[in-house]
């Protein structure tokens, strides 16, 4: 069977193929994006999880030798510590790290505090 394209037909796959691939990568892009932003965000839950454990070990040195372990430990993540404060016996640390694959944006930079100290009850 030979059946002739008519001329306005001429090409229109392929600029369906094409626009289909671009969506596709737009796409694959956003999804990149998005688990970035997530990965980012748990390793700055985890780095503030870990700088307050270390200030909160140290809390009874007083504010500055509990907030530069703190310090050391958010670098030792890849992360900076933004505020460190003791409140009592409680330490309370906010930490800011990359998401990873911009990592020159200030908006892809995550944000966490974590606050630790003695359990309720515990002299």
């Amino acid at each position: 069977m030979n059946r002739r394209l008519a001329a306005g037909d001429a090409g229109s796959a392929t600029i369906l193929l094409a626009a289909i691939g671009i969506a596709m990568i737009l796409l694959a892009g956003t999804v990149a994006a998005a688990g970035s932003w997530l990965v980012g965000s748990v390793r700055a839950d985890n780095a503030a999880d870990q700088a307050v454990l270390a200030a909160a070990a140290r809390v009874v040195l007083g504010q500055r030798p509990a907030c530069q372990a703190a310090k050391e430990i958010a670098e030792a993540n890849h992360a900076r510590l933004s505020a460190c404060r003791l409140d009592g016996l409680d330490a309370v640390v906010t930490v800011r790290g990359t998401s990873g694959l911009a990592t020159f944006s200030p908006a892809t930079w995550s944000s966490s505090t974590s606050r630790a100290g003695p359990a309720e009850g515990d002299p």
